[in-house]
């Protein structure tokens, strides 16, 4: 298995635990702060929405959210990995710490830090997904969190909506 030869060789195996299973099914179980989850996990918005609304949460003040085959420019891949991303930032929960290729890190903010955000004129997220027209305001109400998720997949490929809070559901 490439996963346990590559945590050999970087001297994790006291370290990481990996873990093969459905999201759905470990998060059930999953009561541990983490230090760091990566996505990496299917490229459809229902799968990457998922990883993102199971594991995101889970991640302690100052962990890092990865998050992989991030793309902003749809042509160079696909989007799911991308809108995630954006709806991490929008969060004002992560704010980015490093981009390689198309891998961002996102450090989850501490209280204190995210207090700072929000004196600095962010918006909190107040547990309402709406909808961005592009015009950098709030546009439709589209419902609470647990709702979102099925309302965004019933869109269009080509009509996907980019959520400006997404709130713990």
């Amino acid at each position: 298995m490439m996963c346990r030869r590559t945590m050999r060789m970087a001297k994790l195996e006291d370290t990481v635990v990996p873990l093969v299973a459905p999201s759905e099914v470990v998060s059930k179980g999953w009561a541990t702060p983490l230090a760091m989850v990566f996505i990496d996990g299917g490229h459809g918005m229902e799968p990457a929405l998922t990883d993102y609304r199971l594991w995101a949460p889970r991640v302690m003040p100052g962990g890092i959210l990865a998050i992989h085959d991030v793309f902003p420019d749809p042509k160079d891949g696909g989007r799911p990995p991308y809108e995630i991303y954006k709806m991490a930032l929008a969060s004002n929960l992560f704010a980015e710490e490093k981009a390689v290729k198309s891998l961002r890190l996102l450090r989850r903010l501490a209280k204190r830090a995210f207090r700072k955000e929000m004196r600095g004129g962010r918006k909190p997220c107040n547990g309402i997904c709406c909808e961005d027209h592009g015009g950098g305001g709030p546009g439709r109400f589209l419902g609470r969190p647990g709702d979102f998720v099925n309302k965004l997949i019933a869109h269009p490929v080509g009509a996907a909506i980019r959520l400006l809070c997404a709130g713990p559901a």
